[in-house]
């Protein structure tokens, strides 16, 4: 059997239209200039060291640890009581 051709396919080549690109502006955003950082230096104080100021986080630990002290004394007292009733009951 003689061997039988298939016919060969023509290949067209495809133009590509090009589309017209529109321009792209970018806007550069400012960089901002990074702080030059220098080493410590000695500054003379604004106020002594021992001076005192009575600031709103000085208010917020007076309040703070006058509830911590009048808890521990309710512990206490609560304690002292426990023990008054069972030496009550030994007794």
């Amino acid at each position: 059997m003689p061997a039988t051709k298939k016919p060969a396919k023509k290949t067209t080549a495809k133009k590509t239209v090009k589309k017209p690109t529109k321009k792209v502006t970018s806007k550069k955003a400012s960089v901002a200039k990074e702080a030059d950082y220098e080493s410590f230096k000695l500054t003379k104080e604004t106020q002594p060291f021992w001076s005192f100021n009575l600031t709103r986080q000085t208010k917020y630990w007076i309040v703070l640890l006058s509830i911590i002290t009048v808890l521990q004394l309710w512990i206490i007292f609560q304690g002292l009581d426990t023990v008054r009733i069972i030496d009550s009951l030994t007794y």
